[in-house]
């Protein structure tokens, strides 16, 4: 989960939370407020139904009832019953069924002076008063029809505005986030573009005072320290690599006339040529580093020039046979009619040629007889596939996954002198020229490199800049 989604859902569900927890207490307290409330509206009215019944001498309750009846603030299915200090009923309104067993509850009295409770649908109060010198108990029930109308328009009230505000709040909070952090992914866009040809480029800061200017400040400490790294690094290989390939160049050509000039015996002559293939192979590595210090240099910054990939490759070939006469490549190429690039590429015409050349020395030393295959399919716009295979010996899982690595040799190289940096310059070039290139096993159990260049269409002028 990215931050802005984090950030999102932690300020959504603590809104929520306490939200919910809000809206949770406003419906308890009104709860408890309407029962408090209504009770209150309860005792009042029993207590004027003593008082008046108490001021008439008990002698005509169908006074109390008629005024009971007509009272302003009546309450909804009220029933009440009077009994004096004997337990005998004094007064009572239309009773019910509600008020019938209420012996348990004037006994309670006794003892209480107030008892109330709860129903599902009715308030039950009962209530002791002391008047001239005579005691009086009074339990009365009624219905909050009206409170509890507005309890129940409350509750969907407050669930109404806890969804909708939970809506809002999710869609709020992803807006502002994602315009909060606007400037990280502005800064995250531009680490990514960050190559090893561009270290020299700091990132742009931004005039506000905040974490995303500092975070720019320290990155752009980080890249001057990474480029100083990098360019004493580049300076080192090239002026090391630079430096050992002419004298170990002079060396090659002085044992090479030492073994033609015929003055020696065969065995001295062995061991010359076995140490001319010594410094041949190390004068290989010396330029392959002072290649991969050159491309680094480079970067992204070259100029590349739209040219046809088969023609780079046919080049590259030409210049194995002239190292390996014996070498034989089988070609083929499946073309579509709904393309329309030609198999032309953007690309630095040398370096792409360097590549395919170590790719189709490795097919021809690396094979059994010293023949490969090679496959070009343009079946899809804007992509160009190239596969090189050979029935050489293949390589394990632990071997394929190090084998782009530098020096690194597979169990197949054993007596086959090389440097180890021929797949590695290759995957460099390649990504310069932002292709790809993986290694498999084929379903003939041959190896195969598959490369995928982006191919440049034929109405595009002749030269660009990647």
């Amino acid at each position: 989960m990215t931050l802005k989604r984090k950030v999102t859902v932690g300020v959504a569900i603590a809104f929520s939370i306490i939200y919910f927890f809000a809206a949770a207490s406003i419906y308890l307290f009104f709860s408890s407020f309407r029962k408090e409330e209504f009770l209150s509206r309860m005792e009042q009215k029993a207590e004027n139904t003593v008082l008046l019944l108490v001021k008439l001498k008990a002698k005509n309750t169908q006074v109390v009832q008629l005024f009971d009846q007509e009272m302003i603030n009546r309450l909804f299915n009220e029933q009440t019953l009077v009994f004096d200090s004997g337990f005998n009923i004094i007064y009572s309104s239309i009773v019910t069924s509600s008020l019938k067993n209420y012996t348990g509850n004037l006994n309670q009295l006794r003892q209480q002076q107030t008892i109330s409770f709860s129903t599902e649908q009715h308030e039950f109060l009962g209530k002791k008063y002391s008047l001239n010198d005579r005691n009086y108990y009074v339990l009365m029930t009624a219905e909050d029809k009206y409170g509890k109308s507005k309890l129940q328009f409350l509750l969907i009230l407050l669930l109404s505005s806890f969804i909708l505000s939970i809506i809002l709040i999710w869609v709020l909070s992803f807006y502002l986030i994602k315009r909060l952090l606007k400037p990280l992914d502005s800064f995250e866009q531009q680490i990514t573009a960050i190559t090893v040809g561009n270290l020299n480029e700091p990132i742009p800061v931004g005039t506000e005072q905040n974490e995303i200017t500092l975070l720019t400040v320290a990155f752009n400490k980080l890249l001057e320290r990474l480029k100083d790294a990098f360019e004493l690094q580049r300076d080192f290989a090239a002026s090391a690599s630079h430096e050992l390939r002419t004298p170990l160049t002079r060396m090659a050509f002085q044992l090479e006339n030492m073994v033609e000039r015929g003055d020696i015996d065969a065995e001295q002559s062995q061991q010359l040529r076995k140490l001319k293939e010594s410094v041949y192979q190390l004068s290989e590595l010396v330029s392959s580093l002072l290649l991969l210090a050159n491309i680094e240099a480079k970067g992204e910054t070259e100029f590349h020039k739209v040219e046809r990939l088969d023609e780079i490759i046919f080049r590259a070939y030409e210049r194995v046979k002239t190292l390996h006469p014996e070498f034989s490549l089988g070609f083929s190429a499946e073309v579509s009619d709904q393309v329309n690039h030609e198999l032309q590429v953007a690309s630095v015409p040398d370096m792409l040629e360097i590549a395919f050349l170590n790719l189709l020395k490795n097919a021809c030393i690396y094979s059994s007889g010293q023949r490969a295959f090679l496959r070009i399919i343009q079946e899809h716009e804007g992509q160009i596939v190239v596969v090189i295979s050979n029935d050489g010996p293949t390589l394990n899982i632990t071997e394929t996954h190090k084998l782009f690595q530098a020096f690194s040799r597979g169990s197949n190289a054993r007596f086959v002198l090389g440097s180890g940096l021929g797949l590695r310059i290759v995957r460099h070039i390649l990504n310069l020229h932002g292709a790809r290139i993986e290694y498999s096993i084929n379903k003939k159990g041959e190896n195969e490199f598959t490369m995928v260049f982006k191919a440049v269409n034929t109405q595009q002028p002749k030269g660009i800049q990647v």
